[in-house]
């Protein structure tokens, strides 16, 4: 695995401490097996990665989670961009509650979007009772929200489940939409562009 590669070099050079290598290495079967259950031959039914990419599919996602796991959804971010070519958008609680949630009230529930809440058991609980109130409150304005829980048992565990998660996704995803995952030619023009 590369990045318990890269993080015995960062340990080595004094740049991180131990703990995050040992988090690792104590999280890595669970999260190879994390990662296999969203592979390709791993049917729809038993495959979140999937049935996440079919409720997104013609919608634009938004992804909150809590200040914690914002780096997180940020990844959701790029790898839906740059992968599937679906614009996507993420915020955090408790900032979230302080203006886009008022946003949500002007028009009626049929939007064209897919909400995911990206949920902890690592979270402060009042970020969870945050998550729940906002899904009750915004009932009938916006779509019911999705709540992934994130699996594993440390922070570096949930994180990198989650990410595989959302790669995985982004990727099915660009599969529905008729595009392949793999160029970004307009990232490419624009750089070439940019140098003239």
């Amino acid at each position: 695995m590369h990045l318990l590669a890269i993080t015995g070099i960062l340990e080595a050079y004094q740049l991180i401490d131990h703990q995050p290598v040992t988090q690792l290495v104590s999280s890595a079967e669970g999260i190879r097996q994390f990662a296999q259950s969203l592979f390709p031959e791993v049917t729809t039914e038993h495959n979140q990665a999937k049935k996440l990419a079919l409720d997104c599919a013609g919608k634009t996602p938004l992804v909150y989670t809590s200040h914690f796991f914002s780096p997180l959804a940020y990844k959701w971010k790029t790898s839906f961009n740059e992968n599937a070519k679906n614009i996507i958008w993420c915020n955090e609680f408790p900032e979230f509650n302080h203006n886009e949630f008022i946003g949500w009230t002007s028009h009626p529930i049929d939007k064209p979007f897919c909400v995911i809440n990206l949920r902890s058991n690592l979270d402060n609980p009042r970020i969870n009772r945050r998550l729940d109130l906002t899904d009750r409150l915004l009932s009938g304005f916006r779509p019911q929200a999705h709540n992934l829980v994130l699996v594993g048992q440390s922070y570096i565990e949930q994180v990198i489940n989650g990410a595989i998660l959302g790669d995985m996704a982004s990727i099915y995803l660009a599969f529905l939409n008729g595009v392949d995952p793999t160029p970004v030619a307009l990232v490419e023009k624009f750089k070439q562009e940019l140098v003239k």
